[in-house]
């Protein structure tokens, strides 16, 4: 499959470069003889061998086609690749991938992220200390501390007018990005839509970073580019009931068609059940609710999801078997949800592994938890520059306030 997609590939791009040479010497030649058009009609061209003739359509029509199935094929990564040589000059020392993290953070990287204090004001749950990774005392307080201050940072720049329109309209985070080999810094990053982000860097509307309490958090922006996977193997899934519907099963709204709340619909899966009826759907949450009969259903025992937004050890329930990851980037602590009611924005987590298409839909455990309760559910990837990519899944807190929802497993 590999190489037949890179055979693809390497087709479009030898058609690119033929059809491009079979043009170029004619370029100048139709510059004059478009302005000559309007003097007599297009059919002397194409008698005379000028240049429209037909072989000269036929190479354009090429070189347009293959183009076009180019920008198609390469979009994602192609605007990705812009846009990071674009903010070169505005992010100075960014790592590649915008501040991807792609290697595990171990305690000093961590410590050198964000400051040494915990933020103005905040407080530790009881349930946030109750963890049992195996971790060392000081790690622990480190992650801890980093979702205090992506709680703070949150509430900041929504009071900040400079902010406001960003937060409301668009996805925010506070995560880690890297700058250079070793070193990471908590950071505020908005994935905006990609002519949006292109915008945002070219006229510099957002400042590079926002002072609290005498330490500079950056501000990131990225382009917003997800890649949204079918669903995984039964062991993946979400099984839920809802006390006036049953029986059902959460999965990845973009999942589904058609997209009619009460109608019979199929679920782009790879196993079973691929067919019930859709009871809820919300495009902010990119979640559905299927009504399933009962002997569809998997569930065996009530678990409540984990509802405490961090920095979390996460359990990827993926098709290739389960696979450990951690939590990048939160949104803050605050869970928009409002019984019966459409929330303002999807609760997203972002996290390392993503996983392959086939996936959307699966379970995510928290692993901070001795029983890894249910924690999100996996919708996706979202490209970077580099080539690698962010996992990203909702929060079924947020799912379960809004749809009234028990879970099990």
């Amino acid at each position: 499959m590999r190489a037949a997609k890179f055979g693809l590939y390497g087709l479009f791009a030898i058609s690119l470069i033929v059809g491009s040479l079979a043009v170029l010497p004619k370029i100048a030649a139709n510059i004059f003889y478009i302005v000559e058009l309007a003097k007599g009609p297009l059919r002397v061209g194409l008698q005379d061998g000028g240049p429209l003739s037909l072989p000269f359509v036929a190479a354009w029509v090429v070189v347009a086609g293959s183009g076009a199935i180019a920008l198609y094929v390469f979009r994602q990564r192609g605007i990705a690749a812009l846009f990071s040589w674009l903010a070169k000059s505005y992010y100075i020392g960014l790592g590649p991938g915008l501040g991807f993290v792609d290697r595990p953070m171990n305690e000093a990287m961590i410590r050198e992220a964000l400051p040494a204090s915990y933020p103005p004001g905040s407080t530790i749950s009881d349930e946030q200390t109750r963890l049992t990774i195996d971790a060392s005392e000081s790690a622990q307080d480190h992650f801890r501390r980093a979702a205090q201050w992506a709680s703070y940072l949150s509430k900041v720049v929504r009071d900040d007018s400079r902010f406001r329109d960003f937060c409301d309209n668009e996805i925010t985070t506070i995560g880690f990005v890297s700058f250079g080999e070793q070193t990471l810094r908590l950071a505020i990053i908005y994935y905006l839509p990609p002519l949006r982000a292109f915008a945002a860097v070219a006229r510099r509307k957002l400042p590079h970073s926002i002072e609290v309490d005498g330490w500079c958090f950056p501000i990131v922006i990225r382009p917003w580019l997800p890649v949204r996977h079918g669903s995984a193997r039964p062991s993946g899934n979400c099984w839920v009931r809802c006390r006036r519907d049953g029986y059902s099963m959460l999965t990845a709204r973009h999942a589904v068609r058609p997209k009619k709340v009460g109608k019979s619909v199929k679920i782009s899966v790879k196993r079973d059940p691929r067919r019930g009826r859709l009871l809820r759907a919300s495009e902010k949450m990119d979640a559905a609710v299927i009504a399933l009969p009962i002997g569809a259903w998997g569930g065996k025992k009530v678990a409540p999801p984990s509802s405490v937004i961090g920095f979390k050890p996460i359990r990827l329930l993926s098709s290739q078997g389960a696979r450990d990851g951690q939590v990048i980037e939160i949104p803050g602590s605050t869970i928009w949800a409002q019984q019966g009611q459409e929330p303002l924005n999807g609760n997203l987590l972002f996290f390392n592994p993503s996983l392959q298409p086939g996936d959307s839909g699966c379970l995510v455990l928290d692993r901070e938890h001795e029983n890894t309760p249910p924690y999100l559910m996996y919708l996706g990837k979202t490209t970077l520059s580099n080539g690698q990519s962010y996992g990203y899944g909702v929060l079924l807190e947020q799912v379960r306030r809004i749809w009234d929802l028990e879970f099990y497993n």
